[in-house]
């Protein structure tokens, strides 16, 4: 899962950032370039089913930088 996941993310971003808050939660940071296949992304089968073995709850913001 993550070699593929590592493949197909620089179609939808350029950066990121984990942090871990505690064992149980973590924090991912993403300069997306392009939403639509974030979401893609997120929501195939693999992924639903990796979230709900591992009871992941996505929980995605966006945010614009302000001059």
């Amino acid at each position: 899962m993550v070699e593929q996941s590592q493949e197909q993310a620089p179609a939808f971003m350029t950066e990121f950032e984990l942090a871990k808050v505690h064992d149980h939660k973590s924090v991912l940071l993403v300069n997306c370039t392009d939403m639509e296949a974030l979401q893609a992304f997120m929501t195939t089968p693999e992924m639903r089913q990796w979230d709900e073995a591992n009871g992941c709850v996505d929980t995605v913001y966006a945010m614009e930088r302000v001059n």
